[in-house]
């Protein structure tokens, strides 16, 4: 086995020239060439890489660009602590953050005490956090290959063996890494960098963007708290964050490259396939292919005359060896080949303004979002300031309840429909209300309240002919409202399920055949919607909100599919038109008691007139 380097055998060991400059100027060398805190004097990056006895061949196998940017990255006094990998596929993204760690990890090696040096104990560790989705792919994925590279040098192979305890790598040197998913894998740990791998693919609740983003900040803190006085000079370590480019505008990868703007310790790397495997293409000859942006979709640019009407910083020169590739699916391959985020992959889903609703109505509550609490004696109905139009009285009422628990809203919509275009088979709807109710501070959402608004609705003449309710804590209300036998279609409903209702009321606000009054917080929900067109899923932004845009949906999708209610209805007059029998639809129920129930737990309905 070769023997280890020592201090004095560097002595007497010749020197060239370069070598003396890489040891003079080492971001690791404080004072002088043979500091007392080192064993062995580490090499400059650039010999690191290209000498195999300290990495074997990966160094000198790695791309061209990547080579570049490594020198770059550690050239002393950048102040780096933070390296974002996005861009294409098989760009060598992981080999590159491996390598960031090993040579950190070799710096480490070559001191006497790494714990003493940084300012800590000398019992207390130093770790690298090698970190994955799960921990178990931290180990098989992540830590393997990380262990692979060591391998592959004769410099590690002469000095390092490792034991394993529990989600721990012990190294010599009191060197830990440590391998995890989760925020409290870090936790009691002075972690000077790591990698945290596939970020933005998480596939689980528990690996939500507040979890990866809980989980990256336990350990910037760590590295923080610990190194802070080096972080600002030569930082001992860095954090790699590497994910593939997705479709998501706001993942987790996407908030910390914009962070990249304006912050000068967070380098991104974002490179196409051809851009890092260069030499790998004899040909110059080029195809085009637009991104795309929230309006305008993705596209192979086939006539160059197109190129000046767009904008020219979203059309890509690509090599036709890829042309075939991106035939076959463009969207995946400006993600996988291009590392572009296809602009039309999440848009805005609703194009409307605040002129797309009708100014001239009365909001039908005095507030738009009503404290409605268990312990509190108010009612829903007591906030209803208008009354309903004398000439839309007797159409048939559709309503959709979207409970929530008690940190969300619950919204709460009434729609009819008040024109048929058979020649067009296009339906004009009129929104009676739209509310969110929110529970007070210490309290709960009264459940038994909104029972009894519905109720309210009932008694004071509007003809309610189906009522929905989401699937979260429903099941209550569904069975009371069919016991109760005055509505005559009850069901579960949910918008999540499907994105069928809301392109129904999309296409209603879009064609101005909605009539509704202004409300702020459902402007705001249907103005932040985005639209996954890969899943088909319509949701808000992280930290937003939809709970009234739900119910609106729901509500006007009920009308919408059951528009046979509505054909002996003369639109224009004033005669009720024949409710369906409800127990056509109870009947078809079976173990349900349908005993009418008493009127729920709260005031008594009294006020002599449907405010709406």
């Amino acid at each position: 086995m070769k023997k280890s380097k020592t201090s004095t055998s560097i002595k007497n060991e010749k020197i060239d020239r370069d070598s003396v400059k890489d040891l003079i100027y080492s971001s690791t060398v404080k004072t002088s060439i043979f500091e007392p805190d080192f064993v062995e004097i580490p090499v400059s990056i650039t010999r690191f890489l290209e000498d195999e006895y300290y990495l074997g061949n990966v160094g000198k196998s790695l791309y061209p660009i990547w080579k570049e940017e490594l020198q770059k990255l550690f050239t002393p006094g950048n102040k780096v602590i933070e390296v974002v990998f996005s861009g294409a596929t098989r760009t060598g993204k992981s080999t590159v953050a491996n390598i960031i760690q090993l040579y950190n990890l070799y710096k480490l090696l070559c001191l006497r005490s790494p714990s003493l040096y940084y300012g800590l104990i000398e019992s207390e560790p130093i770790a690298i956090a090698l970190f994955n989705i799960t921990e178990e792919l931290a180990y098989e994925v992540t830590f393997k290959k990380f262990k692979g590279y060591m391998e592959m040098s004769p410099w590690f192979m002469e000095r390092v063996t490792y034991n394993r305890t529990g989600s721990e790598i012990v190294l010599p040197k009191n060197i830990r890494i440590l391998l995890g998913s989760r925020a409290t894998h870090a936790l009691g740990n002075a972690v000077i960098g790591g990698v945290m791998d596939e970020v933005d693919f998480s596939k689980t609740k528990a690996s939500s963007y507040k979890s990866i983003y809980d989980t990256y900040i336990n350990i910037r803190r760590r590295m923080e708290g610990q190194f802070m006085k080096y972080l600002k000079k030569d930082p001992p370590g860095m954090l790699c964050l590497i994910s593939s480019v997705t479709n998501d505008v706001n993942s987790f990868l996407e908030s910390r490259i914009k962070l990249a703007s304006v912050h000068d310790n967070i380098k991104v790397y974002s490179y196409s396939q051809w851009e890092v495997k260069s030499f790998d293409y004899v040909s110059s000859e080029r195809f085009y292919v637009y991104i795309g942006d929230n309006k305008h979709p993705a596209k192979i640019i086939y006539n160059k005359a197109e190129i000046a009407k767009l904008d020219s910083s979203k059309v890509l020169e690509v090599p036709v060896e890829y042309q075939q590739i991106f035939e076959d699916d463009l969207e995946r391959a400006l993600m996988d080949v291009a590392g572009k985020r296809p602009g039309y992959g999440i848009r805005t889903f609703f194009p409307i303004d605040k002129e797309t609703f009708n100014n001239n109505r009365t909001p039908a509550f005095s507030k738009e979002v009503i404290e409605i609490g268990v312990h509190s004696n108010a009612l829903i109905q007591d906030f209803l300031t208008v009354k309903l139009p004398e000439r839309y009285k007797h159409l048939p009422r559709f309503i959709h309840v979207d409970l929530s628990k008690n940190k969300d809203k619950t919204g709460i919509a009434c729609v009819t429909l008040t024109k048929i275009d058979p020649t067009q088979s296009i339906a004009y709807y009129h929104v009676d209300f739209v509310i969110a109710i929110s529970s007070i501070v210490g309290d709960s959402i009264d459940y038994d309240k909104i029972r009894s608004f519905i109720v309210h609705l009932l008694d004071n003449g509007l003809p309610i002919q189906g009522i929905s309710f989401d699937s979260f804590q429903s099941y209550d209300s569904l069975i009371y409202f069919e016991k109760l036998k005055r509505i005559p279609i009850v069901e579960l409903q949910s918008v999540d399920k499907t994105s069928e209702p809301y392109y129904v009321l999309r296409n209603s606000f879009v064609n101005k055949r909605i009539d509704i009054y202004y409300h702020d917080l459902l402007f705001q929900e249907l103005t932040f919607l985005q639209e996954d067109l890969y899943t088909g899923k319509i949701d808000h932004p992280p930290g937003g909100s939809k709970d009234v845009a739900d119910a609106l949906a729901g509500a006007l999708y009920l009308c919408h599919k059951n528009q046979n209610v509505f054909s002996t209805v003369n639109f224009l007059g004033t005669t009720p038109p024949q409710a369906l029998d409800p127990y056509s639809i109870l009947q078809q129920k079976k173990n349900i008691d349908l005993s009418t129930p008493s009127t729920p737990n709260n005031k008594q309905d009294t006020l002599p007139n449907i405010g709406l």
